[in-house]
């Protein structure tokens, strides 16, 4: 039979052949978006991440992107975005079906570290909710310490934020906004060439921002500091020595990146740019970017880090299942990385590098939220 007698026979069974239900699935419009399964967590929320609107065509790669994005996040345990059957021939319904795990976060992290010609630990914890009113609003708090438990070195950092984030400003797909405010305070001195820092801050800042593309963000923010007591003597590329003794009370803050990483705790595929710019009138450290890429290959995740201004990493990680442990193991992974940095400048201008090897766990509890321990050690050489 020829395809014009197939083509009409099928038609008059009711049956659509293959090659014209190919035509027609790639004239398929958005109908409508739904929501299912959420039951503490309004559709509009959900729905923010999906850059589709009733009258768009169906984009199956927006489809994909959607849901890394709403995997990512921690409210929701599962994620699928799949079409049902619109009202006409032609259109179809969106539907993005999750199960909704805790709002409540806890992070608690606890680690040894060699470095300086002495040994600190850090100590640090975290506690967000990721669902506030029901609308995906962010409320977050984290502290932490460095602390030497030693003679070897005179470094030590406390840290405080709280943070409110609105990752939809006025229900938009693509604006968002955080405020919070911050309290750091180091003291620090490097024997090796004579580096000290002080450093006691208080700072409160509201950024604004704006997703672009898939994965990819704008922000500019404003950060006011009544709080700034600051002292430093760093030894520059030439051998002497820089002072600084003035913060301005208020500086810009810039950033741009992108992340398409698929967990925020154990990755194992995607890349990561943080790129901030403080405008601070000459202050040091007024620019810092991050930059990772993860992928897996036969169960093992391989990373590369690179950071500014001269950091980088190498490093792997392997799951750990299900156990007993802290009151039950959901997950983890356990993970070794070799680093590399430039930690400052000898007398006669020489670089100090500094190569350490870092060995840590991660875990999803049950009883304690997020729970991480590391050991790492850095040694220097000019």
């Amino acid at each position: 039979m020829t395809r014009t007698a197939v083509t009409l026979l099928l038609l008059a069974l009711g049956v659509l052949p293959p090659f014209v239900q190919g035509a027609e699935e790639r004239q398929l419009t958005v109908e409508e978006l739904a929501c299912r399964g959420n039951a503490s967590t309004s559709c509009t929320f959900i729905l923010g991440q999906l850059y589709l609107a009733p009258g768009d065509p169906v984009d199956e790669e927006e489809i994909a992107n959607a849901r890394l994005r709403l995997s990512v996040l921690q409210n929701f345990s599962s994620v699928s975005i799949y079409l049902e059957k619109g009202s006409a021939r032609g259109k179809a319904r969106v539907i993005v079906e999750v199960v909704e795990r805790s709002p409540v976060i806890t992070d608690i992290t606890f680690g040894v570290t060699g470095v300086h010609g002495g040994v600190l630990q850090e100590a640090a914890g975290r506690l967000t909710h990721t669902n506030l009113f029901g609308t995906g609003k962010i409320f977050d708090m984290r502290a932490g310490e460095f602390s030497p438990i030693d003679s070897g070195t005179t470094d030590r950092q406390t840290f405080a934020r709280v943070a409110y984030v609105d990752p939809h400003l006025f229900d938009s797909k693509r604006n968002f906004m955080a405020a919070g405010m911050g309290y750091f305070d180091r003291h620090f001195v490097r024997t090796s060439n004579g580096d000290q820092l002080s450093r006691r801050q208080l700072g409160v800042d509201l950024t604004f921002g704006r997703r672009l593309w898939d994965f990819s963000h704008f922000s500019m923010g404003y950060q006011y500091r009544p709080i700034r007591d600051f002292s430093s003597r760093i030894r520059e590329e030439d051998g002497h020595f820089v002072r600084r003794e003035r913060l301005r009370s208020g500086v810009l803050i810039y950033s741009f990146g992108w992340n398409t990483e698929d967990d925020p705790y154990f990755p194992t595929r995607g890349s990561v740019l943080s790129s901030v710019v403080i405008a601070s009138g000459g202050e040091s450290e007024n620019w810092n970017t991050l930059f990772r890429k993860t992928w897996s290959w036969r169960n093992t995740a391989y990373y590369v880090q690179l950071a500014t201004p001269t950091d980088r990493a190498l490093g792997f990680s392997r799951p750990i299942g299900p156990s007993d442990l802290f009151g039950g193991v959901r997950r983890g992974r356990w993970s070794i990385s070799l680093t590399s940095s430039v930690v400052g400048h000898s007398e006669d201008g020489r670089d100090i590098h500094g190569v350490g090897l870092r060995a840590a766990v991660a875990l999803e509890t049950q009883s304690y939220g997020i729970v991480r321990f590391f050991v790492f050690r850095n040694t220097e050489y000019k």
